[in-house]
């Protein structure tokens, strides 16, 4: 493909296994582990720290899925990837969905066991997904419940408290699915849609996002 890198950081609830299908069919896909974070850390403080820690080559792009492309898009504060890559995310907090509003001021009082108990429910929302198959149900089942609780109390209450940063000149590139209800679509402006995909496009329609990959590397790189 090139030299360039492709840097990608999994959602909420999620881990490398989410990027599979791009890992398998493009070149240096490079998935880094989350750094554990700090108490009330807001996303950008901790996307400067994440930053801090990637080992990456000159040439890279950055993006991600869900929360993952919150952090990517923070992260271009901090560091210069040729280009950011938003895969079913978003970059303001002005685009989550209208149902999360009333619950943002509940963010600080959200207890990490409850993470641990989610887990038995993680088989009945993932049956409200679009374009699941069987195989992928138990995958995102499977990555929910060994997520790190800890972890996925802090995100949450990260992204429910989330006052994005000012838009970089990072150039930036946008995959949607038609049918997201985390991240509808009526409140992003995506340079493609999926119309029938739901917010886990990199596992349900992983051809056209890795065409949309291409496409980006081929953009950076001319």
């Amino acid at each position: 493909m090139s030299d360039m890198s492709i840097v990608l950081l999994p959602g909420l609830g999620a881990d490398e296994r989410l990027f599979g299908p791009q890992a398998a069919a493009l070149e240096r896909v490079v998935v880094p582990a989350w750094i554990p974070p700090r108490r009330q850390e807001t996303l950008s403080e901790y996307a400067r720290r994440l930053g801090e820690t990637l080992d990456v080559p000159r040439q890279f792009i950055l993006g991600g899925s869900s929360l993952g492309g919150m952090v990517a898009s923070e992260m271009t504060r901090h560091i210069r990837p040729e280009a950011l890559v938003l895969l079913g995310s978003c970059r303001d907090a002005r685009s989550l969905a209208r149902w999360t509003l009333p619950c943002r001021p509940l963010a600080p009082w959200l207890p990490a066991r409850g993470f641990r108990w989610a887990g038995c429910l993680a088989p009945a929302v993932v049956r409200l997904a679009r374009g699941m198959d069987a195989p992928t149900q138990r995958l995102v089942v499977e990555m929910f419940r060994q997520a790190d609780p800890q972890f996925m109390r802090w995100a949450l209450a990260a992204i429910l408290r989330w006052k994005s940063s000012p838009a970089g000149d990072t150039p930036t590139f946008q995959i949607h699915g038609g049918r997201d209800l985390m991240i509808p679509l009526c409140r992003v402006r995506p340079d493609r849609i999926i119309p029938d995909a739901g917010h886990l496009l990199t596992l349900t329609h992983p051809d056209a996002v890795n065409d949309f990959l291409r496409q980006v590397v081929a953009k950076s790189l001319s």
